[in-house]
């Protein structure tokens, strides 16, 4: 399967930044929760880092869990606000997650995600995010 993530970010007074990713993903269904499983090559790090998504239709509810020179484990649930630690090489970060909007497509084993949050650090904004993901056949 093929997961290719467009997303961009904006923070205040600044322009959008826009991102494209694209990898061949591993795809499992565990009871209610889809698994994607691929490798991310980030701008800036030497080794691609594993990305794990875990979508839950019935809740609406997305998991981003990262591993390798990026850790974090992000949720993101309509309407909810939830804690997170993104660590690099840099150091660790707390953060916060303000998910707006959680929109799906979803059919099998394919389909697309988009997600609308706000990003806070030590509680103050940081930036507007959305997120879509589009998973299909190769």
């Amino acid at each position: 399967m093929i997961v290719e993530i467009d997303s961009w970010q904006k923070a205040n007074g600044q322009e959008k930044e826009y991102f494209h990713t694209k990898a061949t993903a591993m795809i499992t269904k565990l009871a209610d929760t889809i698994c994607m499983a691929y490798e991310d090559r980030l701008e800036g790090l030497e080794q691609p880092v594993k990305t794990l998504l875990k979508w839950n239709e019935a809740k609406k509810s997305l998991t981003m869990i990262r591993k390798g020179e990026i850790q974090t484990k992000m949720v993101f649930e309509e309407g909810s606000k939830t804690n997170c630690m993104y660590q690099s090489v840099m150091g660790a970060l707390p953060m916060q997650i303000q998910t707006k909007r959680i929109q799906s497509d979803w059919q099998e084993l394919q389909g697309i995600i988009t997600v609308t949050y706000d990003l806070y650090c030590d509680g103050s904004f940081v930036s507007n995010h959305s997120l879509t993901l589009s998973i299909q056949s190769e």
